[in-house]
């Protein structure tokens, strides 16, 4: 072909392929390509049309030709980076682009391709990589609260604790409504071991959806008690435990007399969903009209106590946590039964100091952070990020972690909480925890529970293998069930006492024993519980 034909034929390669006649269009280019092997026009038009036609892997040996011979090129670019982009190729396009210069780069071009060669390395577990691509579209997008978030959330798992701190306030900052950065934030300052930052962190959020007339200080919160959502949801579980509690706090004078006067609406409404036929642990959502007249009280910081006050005689806890661990305890034989049991597990009777026991007793007691209702068995949950968050639980925490240096010591608090139960329930079924260490301490009298050896926890003489995920051991499912019936053995039975603490891997299987508490507000089993670390 002559010059001029093939100057020509380009032209009617164009035309066909603008018209749809795609494989006209294509053999004709590759007539071009065939006479003059290095013309850059046929090349692009060439690697164009094979894109168009979903073949980015045949389109790259044109395109790449062309960028070669114009190097400089930005539309033989940003065709070429695309081709690998369709190919998934998202690291490679956008070291392309980075190659062929200034005039290559489209903003929003290159924004995509990170974000895409980010995610891909995230997936894929390759932190590093993914951590290089976000810090340079954090640089493209800073006002971008998901573009930090994701970044810090890399940067956590990567242990880089404070640069996802960094990375995540920045989100916090500029999205005050998300949650997750918050959480992932949270994280990070956990593993710094800065738990009462964590607690104020938490408290943004969970404060204005909890608030009452009362809390945080009365008169001072009842516009936000009136305009966070209503807290709708209820099961006979939440509602007799919240008749009981508040009756309580009413006798002991605690209970303010304007929330005092909603409790006769409280025990109709209790009594007429145990009329309904409910099982004690289903979640339902309460009726317009069954919300009302308890709305102010219902799942509320009512009343929050402090389990320093005078009567316990707990000075303010020392930070180290040696005003409430008892003294007397001997930890090196703590530490050496947890490390010669199979399981890795050891009883400690009597953790507490009696002033802390007592204090945190009355916390339990008294405090209405019972908020999560959803467990069918029949309990309810405190947790770190809804207000159970006081000092004595930070410092216990620390006193263990000072305790066992080679036990918890390496590990950081990652999440407390306190359970409440029914009276009478089936417990919960064996399982193991996201965790490195557990602690679980019982805080309910020894009389409450009539059966000494009963009450407590099972421990099997096994763990739950290291590759296994979070959903093949946090519940019942046929391949941890066939795991147990083969591996599991006899359990060891650890009876409840009240302040026996029970310290044990989180890798090892565990179930709560059926409870058969006697009747009462004050005999319900309550546990706190640890974790410390990662698996």
């Amino acid at each position: 072909m002559t010059p001029e034909t093939i100057s020509q034929a380009l032209a009617i390669a164009v035309d066909l392929f603008e018209a749809g006649i795609h494989d006209r269009a294509e053999a004709l280019l590759r007539r071009v390509l065939a006479a003059d092997g290095s013309n850059t026009q046929a090349l692009y038009a060439l690697g164009r049309l094979l894109r168009d036609l979903g073949r980015p892997e045949e389109a790259l040996e044109p395109l790449t030709a062309c960028l070669s011979l114009l190097p400089c090129s930005a539309p033989a670019a940003l065709a070429c980076a695309g081709a690998l982009s369709e190919l998934g190729r998202f690291a490679a396009a956008v070291e392309l682009l980075d190659k062929s210069g200034p005039a290559a780069v489209d903003i929003d071009v290159i924004k995509s391709l990170l974000a895409k060669a980010g995610d891909q390395a995230n997936q894929e577990g390759r932190d590093a990589e993914a951590i290089g691509f976000y810090l340079r579209l954090a640089g493209l997008s800073p006002e971008s609260a998901a573009v930090w978030g994701t970044l810090g959330a890399v940067l956590l798992r990567s242990g880089d604790w404070r640069e996802a701190e960094t990375a995540l306030r920045r989100a916090v900052d500029l999205d005050l409504e998300d949650e997750g950065h918050a959480r992932r934030l949270a994280d990070a300052l956990k593993f710094q071991g800065r738990l009462e930052e964590v607690r104020e962190l938490y408290r943004r959020h969970w404060v204005p959806r909890r608030a009452s007339r009362w809390w945080p200080s009365s008169g001072q919160a009842g516009s936000i008690a009136e305009v966070s959502g209503p807290a709708v949801q209820a099961s006979i579980t939440k509602l007799t435990h919240d008749v009981e509690q508040l009756t309580y706090l009413d006798s002991l004078g605690r209970l303010p007399a304007d929330a005092a006067a909603m409790l006769p609406a409280l025990r109709d409404l209790t009594a007429e969903v145990i009329r309904s036929g409910r099982r004690p642990g289903d979640v339902f959502t309460l009726t317009p009209e069954q919300l009302a007249p308890v709305r102010p009280v219902y799942n509320r910081m009512v009343h929050l106590a402090d389990p320093r006050l005078a009567d316990t005689h707990l000075a303010d806890p020392d930070v180290e946590g040696a005003a409430v661990l008892n003294p007397d305890l001997d930890w090196s034989r703590i530490g050496r039964d947890f490390r010669d049991s199979v399981a890795g597990y050891a009883v400690i009777d009597g953790l507490l100091s009696p002033q802390a026991l007592a204090g945190l007793t009355r916390y339990c007691l008294e405090s209405t952070f019972w908020f999560d209702l959803e467990h069918p068995g029949g309990y309810l949950g405190a947790y770190l990020q809804e207000g159970f968050d006081h000092d004595i639980l930070f410092a216990i925490a620390r006193g263990l972690q000072a305790a066992l240096p080679d036990i918890v010591g390496p590990h950081a608090l990652r999440q407390v909480w306190a359970f409440k139960y029914d009276q009478r329930l089936s417990g919960i079924p064996p399982h193991a925890d996201d965790a490195a260490v557990n602690v679980n301490l019982w805080i309910a009298p020894d009389d409450a529970c009539p059966d000494p050896d009963a009450g407590g926890l099972l421990v099997y003489p096994m763990k739950v293998p290291a590759e296994w995920s979070f959903d093949d051991y946090n519940s019942i499912n046929p391949r941890f069930d066939a795991f147990i019936r083969e591996h599991g053995g006899t359990p060891h039975r650890i009876g409840h006492r009240r302040n026996r603490a029970l310290l044990f891997s989180s890798d090892a299987v565990h179930a709560t024993e059926s409870v058969d508490f006697r009747s009462g507000y004050l005999n319900r089993r309550i546990n706190i519980t640890m974790l410390f670390g990662y698996r």
